[in-house]
């Protein structure tokens, strides 16, 4: 190789290194807003378990632990068909989909081993696979339709859709709106678990009018959607109007 040619390799590696060090310390400005009912009890959890993390396990491995635990819950969630036994398994899925989900950032930040590009799509892709999972074995289970199983799906992909922009142009990530997040969606999903296996008679909630019974799951689901819907659109519009204000117009010379 000729030492023009070597010369601009070296100089392309590293203007590519310089251009991926900006984008790493840009990525570690954003903040995390998570304001859900139970975030500050979360919080201490993860805190207080970080700690007994063995050396072994690395955030890699919680990521995919919690996969599994979302590909555990789904087929739990199938399998119920067979027996409601199951759910009590998919209960299990959900605690290491949790555990796997929010422990991994932890580990990565008490252990001072970030890696905020990696990091970020890891985190977020694994959380897309995993959500989608939950919500396709809801709508496959005895508990639910599968149309409200995937409109929940979508109302959950574009509150997603709408962290991410408000992600670009605030730098804050928000994790829950109106006191829901992701935890407290688990929660209400093992309580309703815990509910089909011991009172399963609960699982039809009865309309007014003698209109008949709705399930309980599909009540559920279709009550998030709406309530999602109303909160997302607040928020955004307040956002729009805070960033109207301070975004004003470029006015060239």
């Amino acid at each position: 190789m000729s030492d023009r040619r070597r010369s601009g390799a070296v100089l392309a590696n590293a203007a590519m290194a310089s251009t991926l060090a900006a984008r790493s310390t840009d990525s570690q400005k954003h903040t995390r807003d998570l304001s859900g009912v139970v975030s500050r009890a979360e919080k201490q959890a993860l805190g207080w378990l970080v700690h007994y993390v063995p050396a072994k396990v690395t955030p890699n491995h919680l990521t995919t632990f919690g996969l599994v635990g979302a590909f555990l819950q789904c087929v739990s969630l199938i399998a119920a068909h067979l027996s409601p036994l199951f759910y009590l398994v998919a209960i299990v899925g959900i605690l290491m989909n949790w555990v796997g989900d929010s422990l991994d950032g932890t580990l990565a930040r008490h252990r001072r081993i970030e890696r905020p590009q990696f990091g970020f799509f890891l985190d977020h892709t694994s959380d897309l696979l995993s959500n989608s999972l939950i919500f396709i074995g809801l709508g496959l289970s005895p508990l639910m339709r599968l149309d409200l199983a995937m409109m929940g799906l979508a109302a959950y992909l574009v509150v997603t859709a709408y962290s991410l922009i408000n992600l670009h142009v605030t730098r804050t990530l928000r994790l829950s709106y109106c006191g829901v997040g992701p935890t407290e969606l688990r929660l209400v999903l093992m309580l309703g678990l815990v509910t089909a296996v011991l009172t399963p008679q609960m699982l039809l909630v009865p309309l007014p009018f003698g209109l008949g019974a709705v399930g309980l799951f599909d009540a559920t689901t279709t009550a998030l959607v709406i309530g999602t819907a109303v909160c997302l659109s607040a928020t955004a519009v307040q956002a729009g109007r805070v960033l109207s204000a301070e975004d004003r117009p470029l006015r060239s010379n």
